[in-house]
This record gives structure tokens, C-alpha cells and sequence, in this order.
């Protein structure tokens, strides 16, 4: 993923010259794909700074992130990010979550056809996969399937927190669970 920092996603001068040296990098080092997005200060898709991210990128397939949800109009940046040339797009449906979106992805969907893929993602589990696949439609989904293993380590100073209250122990390791992901890829065959 070509991201030069946290935060929203227009990006400084600086920051874009970041991007597109990222994106040659990570071309170098053999990537099969490059993960970006990129919008105005009014909420739009940066058409311009997007097509020299793709042209750079090129010949790799490249996937708009979930930075689509933060534009004005989902239909409208949908068409924008066809005429550029992506080949996917990773959406929540512009809501929080996938299952709060699951109408406006379905619509997306059909919006879309054979000419873009939409790839819903986010708070898709084996809970709700077959309901939201079945509502959606979509060909490709994103999940984060995660299992906890506890940190090797033994002291653990408990007034301490290297991320703020809102986020996992620092003695709590997350990593992505291959059972669940093959109990959705089996729900997906069926």
C-alpha cells in the first residue's frame, strides 16, 4: 500500500513525491500490485495525481482504497476511478462497515459490471460472509480475520499504553487466523 502517513488522504507536494518514489520501490522489489488513494481538499478523486500514480505503477494492476469512502459521491468517483484505468476499488459502501453498506455496495456492483471490481472490506466475518455475499454480489471481498497469541513477553508495565487507550495490548499479538479465512473461502465455493 502506497500511504505516506495516517490521516485523510490529500496529500502535500511532498507527501505525492513520496508516493510516486514508493511506488518505483516497491515496482522494484517485485510487487504484484499497488494499493493507493488520493483525493482533493473538496472530497473528490484526484484525477490527476491518481493517473501519474498509475502511470508509474504501470504495468501492475492497481486498487483504490477505502479512501473512496471519504469522497462526496460514491456512483460519481466510481465512474471517475473507471476512466482512470484502476482495476479495483476497496469500499465499505460509504459506511463504516461493509454490513451498513451492503445496499450502496450492491448498487455499486451493478454500477460497475464487468469494467471495475468492487471489493468490499471491512467488519466481514464467517458470521455475516454468506448473508452479505449473497446481498452484495460482489467477485472479491477483504477481510481481517485475526487470531491473539499472547507476547513472549513476561513484564509488562500495565501504566503504560504505546497507542492510547483505544487499541490492542502491546502483550497481545494479532496475526491473520487461516482457519477462518478457509471457512470463508469455503462458504465462497458454495
Amino acid at each position: 500500500m502506497i500511504r505516506p502517513r495516517g490521516g485523510d488522504f490529500c496529500y502535500s507536494d511532498d507527501e505525492f513525491a513520496v508516493m510516486l518514489e514508493d511506488v518505483k520501490v516497491f515496482k522494484a522489489e517485485g510487487a504484484d500490485a499497488i494499493v493507493f488513494g488520493i483525493l482533493t481538499p473538496d472530497g473528490d478523486i484526484d484525477m490527476v495525481r491518481s493517473a501519474e500514480i498509475i502511470k508509474a505503477a504501470s504495468p501492475l494492476p492497481v486498487t483504490f482504497h477505502r479512501a473512496f469512502d471519504m469522497t462526496r459521491n460514491a456512483h460519481d468517483s466510481l465512474e471517475q476511478l473507471i476512466q482512470l484505468g484502476v482495476t479495483r476499488v476497496l469500499t465499505s459502501g460509504h459506511e463504516a462497515t461493509v454490513p451498513e453498506g451492503a445496499d450502496e455496495l450492491a448498487a455499486l456492483v451493478k454500477q460497475a459490471g464487468d469494467r471495475i471490481i468492487i471489493m468490499p472490506g471491512c467488519g466481514i466475518s464467517e458470521r455475516n460472509f454468506e448473508k452479505i455475499s449473497k446481498q452484495i454480489g460482489a467477485k472479491e471481498y477483504h477481510v481481517f480475520l485475526p487470531s491473539e497469541q499472547p507476547s513472549l513477553m513476561k513484564f509488562h508495565p500495565g501504566h503504560i499504553l504505546m497507542g492510547g487507550m483505544l487499541r490492542q495490548s502491546e502483550f497481545t499479538i494479532s496475526q491473520t487466523d487461516s482457519s477462518r479465512v478457509g471457512d470463508i473461502v469455503g462458504m465462497a465455493r458454495r
